[in-house]
């Protein structure tokens, strides 16, 4: 019983500065607001490769990324003693992450690359409840359904770190393929 728009505005601006022929500086600024609550997130971004060789490259990046959670979460309904609903997760807004990769890049043949990355986030403003100590939003999708959680506050945090490996043939000849393998921790509050 429910009729609400919401709408995801985003924008975004990028520069590439090439101090040399093998350093090269990526910035770049991404803007997004929510519509449902006027949230809104202000993200830098930025990233240094070194091309080492003619075939080996080592980047280093780091910026801040925000998201919404499933639209579902925002219209959960709680009853009050008087039989009226209020939506308790209307307002809450994005979940944030500061985030920190270094890769290293190799080009064997042409259309082949290998990449082996390590990298870290923190992550802030997640949803949490005091209802259930368990629960934490960064979990919805590990399932098969949302939670049917109301009364949720962006008090929570976590962090993700680990490494991964990636061995890809880009798209010739017809084909290509991507393997890709990860090693990591993964935490909540």
């Amino acid at each position: 019983d429910l009729k609400d728009d919401f709408y995801l505005f985003q924008g975004f601006a990028q520069w590439k500065y090439k101090f040399t022929d093998k350093l090269t500086l990526f910035s770049g600024l991404h803007y997004q607001q929510a519509s449902l609550n006027s949230d809104y997130a202000i993200e830098p971004r930025m990233a240094l490769q070194w091309d080492l060789a003619d075939k080996h490259s080592v980047t280093l990046g780091g910026g801040m990324h925000s998201m919404l959670q499933p639209h579902m979460l925002y219209f959960m309904e709680d009853e009050l003693e008087d039989g009226s609903k209020v939506q308790t997760n209307k307002d809450l807004g994005f979940t944030k992450s500061d985030q920190a990769v270094l890769s290293y890049n190799y080009y064997p043949g042409e259309n082949f690359r290998i990449k082996f990355e390590t990298y870290y986030q923190n992550l802030r403003n997640v949803p949490v409840t005091e209802h259930y100590e368990w629960y934490s939003a960064l979990n919805e999708g590990a399932g098969f359904a949302i939670s049917s959680i109301d009364s949720l506050v962006n008090e929570g945090t976590g962090q993700n770190y680990g490494v991964e490996l990636t061995i890809e043939k880009f798209f010739s000849k017809n084909y290509y393929f991507l393997v890709t393998g990860s090693l990591y921790e993964s935490t909540y509050k």
